[in-house]
């Protein structure tokens, strides 16, 4: 990933990672636009990177690391982990946010749902954690590595330079 300012399109539901403008903390799916709100600025930390965005100059971070946590934006930042998935069909390249060396990923809730408002959560597709999913509980069967990144469609985020 190189450092510039991102707008973040989930590939699920085609909305736009964006602070929600209530409280300007939660971080959120909303339609598309040109508003600060919807652009993050990506910066190298260590071999990670910090997402601050545009119009708050807040942090995107969480609270715990553990299933289903909302991501929000706070005033420390915190490295992720950009890990880049080649999608042929579709001729582009899209991105998974994780927590550095887990598989805690940034996931739109709600199996991606286009509804505005919808949470950003950190979420795991390691059979190990718990979780009420069904769509996780169906790949309990499954090793993590056997389980296609194409598959995991609410968890894949096209960057938007």
């Amino acid at each position: 990933m190189q450092p510039g300012v991102y707008k973040f399109i989930n590939r699920m539901s085609g909305t736009a990672m964006a602070l929600d403008k209530r409280d300007y903390t939660r971080v959120v799916g909303s339609p598309p636009c040109d508003d600060s709100v919807q652009k993050w600025e990506i910066a190298p930390s260590g071999a990670g990177y910090t997402i601050r965005n545009m119009q708050t100059g807040t942090h995107i971070s969480v609270k715990e690391i553990c299933p289903e946590t909302a991501v929000f934006a706070g005033h420390f930042p915190a490295a992720w982990q950009f890990t880049t998935v080649k999608v042929d069909d579709e001729n582009t390249e899209l991105v998974e946010i994780r927590w550095p060396y887990t598989e805690y990923m940034f996931d739109l809730a709600d199996y991606g749902s286009s509804a505005p408002g919808t949470k950003v959560r950190v979420y795991s597709l390691d059979p190990r954690q718990k979780s009420v999913d069904i769509l996780a509980l169906l790949q309990v069967q499954l090793k993590d590595d056997e389980i296609s990144p194409l598959n995991r469609r609410c968890r894949l985020w096209k960057p938007i330079f």
